[in-house]
């Protein structure tokens, strides 16, 4: 089992290393093919929106959990009071 799993991380490690070298290949002046698949791939008018989207949902959602969390704390402090 640890012979597989050897095996299997250092498959994995190998893999990172090719992709490493493609991604490190030079395609211009101080340009390598990892900066223009980020430009064009990664670095879009969707992509963006879509990041957008969930860094507005996630703030939302920890607002939400914060005034809850504050109105519970003050309903506890409430009744420990009485």
């Amino acid at each position: 089992m640890f012979k597989k799993f050897l095996k299997k991380l250092f498959g994995f490690l190998f893999v990172g290393l090719i992709w490493l070298f493609i991604f490190s290949i030079p395609v211009g002046e101080g340009k390598r093919l990892y900066n223009i698949c980020y430009t064009y791939i990664v670095d879009t008018r969707p992509v963006r929106w879509v990041k957008e989207k969930i860094s507005s949902g996630a703030k939302t959602t920890e607002n939400t959990a914060k005034d809850t969390a504050s109105e519970v704390i003050d309903k506890v402090g409430k009744e420990v009071k009485k």
